[in-house]
Order: C-alpha cells, then structure tokens, then sequence
C-alpha cells in the first residue's frame, strides 16, 4: 500500500460511513483493500485499448495488417 502511505490514495471511511450500503454494493471487492485501520479501493483502468497505426508505413514494411495479439505487435515493433 506505498500509495497510501506516499498519500495518492485517499482513505474511503468518511464516504463508506455516510452511505455503507449504497458505497461496498458499487465496488469490485478484489480491489476494496485495508490498510493500517483505513479503508482504500485501488483504481485499475478497465478502459478499452485501441492501437492506431500508419497503413502506410505497415504497407511499404511488408506488414499485411495490425497485430493479432501480443508476440505480433511485438515482432511488428521490432522491425
């Protein structure tokens, strides 16, 4: 828990104690975390993950298209 303890996290038992419920009922448990008597959640990012990419540069580099998974993109970087 170095975030709380550097203070980036901000301790959740003011929020939780207003509406209890309504607060544990919203959250992802795997992430819902104590530390030394505080409550925390510890953000992840869900957001989708899109790659953009020259068609250009893949066509003059002999690369038929984006990769398919994480080796390609990868092989594809390292050209």
């Amino acid at each position: 828990m170095e975030y709380a303890e550097l203070g980036i996290l901000e301790p959740l038992d003011a929020y939780i104690a207003k509406e209890p419920k309504a607060f544990m009922d919203n959250i992802f448990p795997t992430f819902h975390k104590q530390w030394r008597g505080k409550q925390y959640y510890l953000p992840i990012e869900t957001g989708p993950v899109a790659l953009f990419y020259n068609t250009e540069i893949f066509k003059n580099a002999g690369i038929a298209g984006p990769p398919k998974t994480w080796d390609e993109y990868v092989a594809i970087a390292r050209r």
